[in-house]
């Protein structure tokens, strides 16, 4: 593998880092409230760590992307309509934060991906509220900053 593939996989490899250092945490269902902080970087088993480090590893986001697309994340927990019965943890509300940077930018609407979040609903282990309402922080985030010209659009 080359220096630039390697370089590309280095926001990665620090989240996947994040991953395994970070004390377990989660929100929602009687979690303290710094779990809504923290929550990305706990999985309920190596299955579900590795499902979302496939996605992230294709996607290779950019370093610039990690702060918004956890404040997005980190956002939708506290929203009221997030919450579910069961406890939260996994990364992919920061997963999708990421993938609407790039849907924001490049000027598409992800129905596809949306869609797909929205079959989540029926398995009650799956917060399928976090990923829509992080997405759509991020979206609208990247939206905004992409018409007041503050980013220019790049390939992902």
């Amino acid at each position: 593998m080359d220096k630039e593939k390697i370089k590309k996989l280095l926001p990665a490899l620090f989240l996947l880092l994040l991953c395994m250092a970070v004390p377990k945490s989660a929100f929602g269902g009687g979690e303290p409230w710094y779990g809504a902080l923290l929550f990305h970087f706990s999985h309920a088993n190596i299955f579900h760590l590795l499902g979302n480090f496939v996605v992230i590893a294709r996607f290779k986001p950019r370093w610039a992307s990690l702060p918004w697309a956890y404040l997005s994340a980190s956002a939708a927990a506290i929203c009221p309509f997030s919450g579910m019965s069961v406890p939260t943890c996994g990364i992919s509300a920061l997963v999708f934060a990421l993938l609407a940077r790039r849907d924001a930018l490049l000027g598409i609407w992800n129905w596809r991906l949306l869609l797909f979040n929205f079959a989540f609903a029926v398995f009650p282990m799956f917060n399928w509220k976090i990923h829509l309402i992080s997405y759509l922080i991020s979206f609208t985030i990247w939206q905004l900053r992409k018409y007041l010209g503050k980013y220019r659009v790049c390939s992902n």
